[in-house]
């Protein structure tokens, strides 16, 4: 197969993921802010953009140690029980990489206020506004500038430890959830997609599945599976974990009842990643 082919496998996945995200996407529209074509122009503009990041940089640090006490909370009893060196933790460097990897995210969002002006077509309904904004979104520009790094960050961690990559994906997933906090919902709804990508590309083997990608003709019967799966996964993994809740309906985790919103996205997000390992 030509390198050609190969670049086209890979980035065939890789905006299929992106796509896929934006599908995901959800608004809360009983909130009393506006959400039209107005508001989230000015949120989108240069300006409101970096407006927003100040935001964000001005309680980044601050998140940063406060997750980490809940990462450290919440995974502390593992270290003995799967026999985990304590000494291979570091609680610093691990918020180091952190803060690289949403310095880079922030960039990106800064950076697409001029590289994708905004155009709404007119609309003035809340959901086809936001709609037509993450169709110009592109996430997977984002994934392109940061899933190779993101990727660099899983493989340095595991190749320590494979058991480690719990600690730095949790410290990601808890300041994602406190940033996206001190946002107002229209912006929780963009970022989020942006968080979104660094959560996937941590939790998930998706470079993994790329690079497997680049060694199969496009229109080989592999990619083709896939690439049907691809789109399909997020519905799948609900209705599987829909079936598990009608199983087990009184169960409860540390986080809640299967029911739990918090426990729904990380139950989804588990049951796509054990499909892209079955991609790998």
């Amino acid at each position: 197969m030509s390198d050609i082919d190969s670049k086209i496998s890979l980035e065939s996945l890789a905006q299929q993921w992106a796509k896929k995200h934006l599908q995901n996407l959800q608004i809360d529209t009983s909130t009393q802010e506006s959400t039209g074509p107005q508001n989230l122009s000015e949120i989108l503009s240069p300006a409101g953009r970096q407006k927003t990041v100040k935001k964000i940089n001005d309680s980044l640090r601050s998140v940063s140690a406060q997750a980490w006490n809940k990462t450290e909370a919440l995974l502390s009893t593992r270290v003995q029980k799967h026999h985990i060196n304590a000494k291979i933790i570091n609680p610093w460097e691990i918020a180091a990489d952190s803060f690289k990897i949403y310095q880079k995210v922030l960039d990106v969002y800064i950076q697409q206020a001029t590289i994708q002006p905004l155009s709404f077509r007119g609309t003035s309904q809340d959901e086809q506004a936001l709609g037509i904004y993450t169709e110009q979104l592109a996430p997977s520009q984002l994934a392109t500038v940061i899933g190779g790094e993101v990727g660099a960050l899983r493989r340095k961690y595991t190749s320590i430890d494979p058991k480690l990559i719990g600690y730095v994906s949790m410290q990601f997933h808890y300041t994602s959830q406190m940033l996206i906090e001190s946002l107002t919902p229209v912006e929780q709804v963009i970022l989020s997609a942006y968080f979104k990508v660094v959560d996937d590309y941590l939790y998930m083997p998706l470079e993994r599945a790329y690079r497997a990608a680049a060694a199969h003709d496009y229109n080989s019967p592999v990619m083709s599976a896939v690439q049907q799966l691809l789109p399909r996964s997020t519905q799948i993994a609900r209705n599987i974990c829909q079936g598990i809740i009608v199983l087990f309906p009184n169960y409860n985790s540390i986080s809640g009842t299967l029911t739990d919103s918090v426990v729904k996205i990380s139950s989804v997000r588990d049951v796509e990643m054990f499909q892209v390992y079955l991609w790998v």
